[in-house]
């Protein structure tokens, strides 16, 4: 299976049980340059996302490639769970396994088995002048990277970020 080119399988819900995505291929499954995400916006939970493959590789062309579930600023619901496994794990070129809350609501949890895990490299993007110096656009780059994160947004009622768990035989990173 490969998703690519821009290409989205996303779900969102503003209350109650977001929709659960799941993806297995019997060889392969390639993101490049596309997303695969379920998102709360309201109170409820996002769904839940669970890849099952051979080998499994999220890289970049135009853009980076994610499998992400989230709870959006400004929410009380939960995100989903994202659950992965494959025998070969690759990420490159600021591609991300992630789990996030922005609201008041817990990140979801987010769960690697793999016979080999490579993660490498960054994706370069472009940072506007922010400071009015008129200086020309400067170069950044988005990490490559597995997260479980909450952010702060929602002061002192911020939610909890997931737990992150990896089982592999072989790490690189």
């Amino acid at each position: 299976i490969q998703i690519s080119d821009g290409s989205i399988l996303y779900s969102a819900t503003y209350d109650g049980q977001g929709g659960n995505q799941r993806l297995v291929a019997s060889q392969s499954l390639t993101l490049n340059s596309a997303a695969v995400g379920t998102r709360m916006l309201a109170q409820g939970r996002a769904g839940n996302i669970f890849v099952q493959a051979d080998s499994l590789e999220l890289g970049a062309g135009a853009d980076r490639s994610l499998l992400l579930s989230q709870a959006a600023t400004g929410s009380t619901g939960r995100a989903g769970n994202l659950t992965v496994r494959a025998n070969q794990i690759a990420l490159s070129g600021g591609s991300r396994l992630e789990t996030a809350t922005f609201g008041t609501g817990r990140g979801g949890n987010l769960v690697i088995r793999a016979e080999n895990l490579e993660v490498s490299g960054f994706y370069p993007r472009r940072i506007r002048d922010l400071n009015g110096d008129n200086q020309p656009e400067k170069i950044g780059e988005v990490t490559t990277g597995i997260s479980a994160q909450a952010e702060r947004s929602a002061g002192a009622e911020a939610g909890n970020a997931g737990r992150i768990t990896i089982q592999t035989d072989r790490l690189v990173v």
